[in-house]
């Protein structure tokens, strides 16, 4: 499945603003639906910008002796196999700019999944460099009734097949998945007295719990998400998934953001939920942004361009 560009035709403010507001209630539909859905690609300056800033960071962490080091003892799902990369970001004008573009463009659509109070849980890049293998299948949360927890991706460059991009399988994020298709196997290691190793492979569902290697029903077909540079995807962090190999000469870099829903007028912010990452820079995480910050910044620099 391939993210395209929205053409906008010529046309009065009223219809325009309409035809915005029924694509993105089709995207809530979609991600209903199916789990994820896709959204069109912001500026290519915007997109630029931040390329520059996120490859910056990474060159500065790879010459980092203590990421080295925490990368090595941190096995996790994310960071392996070899050549993965998930870096948490500091929140620049160029980062900030990204964000603030995705959901600026595409407010009703955040506003409908999670409301306008949602925090920002998640904010970070992730680097997979050619030859990096694919990544077990996985997903981001156990099932839970209604998380109010979803994460974006910003393709920095065009991602193509070979790159390895993300194989999403629709519908995977019900409850009904996650008890009979959803199998996900973590390898224990546990060293005896003398030094030695023993490996042993534990199979769970969807809901954490101990399980058969053979799902009750198969997996669907998984759809590759295949993007220009700029375009974007969203998932229920529910859904099952995988980055795939990259068998190409080039990184696949994409920006990652993640919000999580909170009641009306909590000020204390989400509850962590067990399988998340929460990638975020301590100082990012101290300034407690919200879905409608960045919805503000849009909408500052739109009155900007137009003085």
């Amino acid at each position: 499945m391939a993210l395209t560009r929205l053409v906008f035709r010529p046309v009065g403010p009223f219809l325009l603003h309409s035809t915005v507001r029924h694509r993105q209630c089709s995207h809530s539909a979609s991600m209903i639906e199916h789990g994820f859905v896709l959204l069109p690609s912001i500026d290519t300056d915007v997109v630029n910008r931040l390329k520059v800033d996120v490859f910056g960071t990474f060159g500065r962490k790879m010459k980092s002796v203590s990421y080295r080091y925490n990368r090595f003892m941190n096995k996790s799902n994310l960071n392996t196999p070899h050549l993965r990369h998930s870096i948490p970001l500091e929140a620049s004008p160029a980062v900030v700019d990204a964000v603030a573009s995705v959901v600026g463009q595409n407010r009703e659509f955040y506003r409908n999944i999670l409301g306008s109070d949602a925090w920002l849980v998640e904010l970070s890049a992730i680097i997979a460099l050619p030859g990096a293998r694919e990544q077990r299948l996985h997903t981001d949360i156990p099932w839970a009734e209604r998380p109010g927890l979803f994460t974006t991706f910003v393709a920095l460059q065009s991602v193509t097949a070979e790159m390895g991009p993300t194989h999403v399988f629709p519908g995977t994020h019900t409850a009904a998945a996650h008890r009979d298709c959803v199998r996900i196997s973590q390898v224990n290691r546990d060293m005896g007295l003398d030094g030695s190793v023993e490996e042993s492979t534990v199979v769970y569902d969807g809901f954490g719990n101990v399980t058969t290697p053979h799902p009750v029903t198969p997996l669907p077909e998984p759809e590759l998400l295949i993007a220009p540079a700029g375009g974007s995807y969203v998932i229920d962090t529910r859904v099952a998934h995988f980055g795939g190999s990259n068998r190409s000469e080039y990184p696949r870099a994409l920006l990652c953001f993640g919000f999580q829903s909170v009641r009306e007028g909590d000020r204390s912010g989400p509850e962590p939920i067990e399988g998340f990452t929460y990638h975020l820079d301590p100082e990012v995480h101290r300034q407690r942004l919200k879905l409608v910050d960045f919805i503000a910044m849009q909408d500052a620099k739109g009155r900007v361009a137009m003085s």
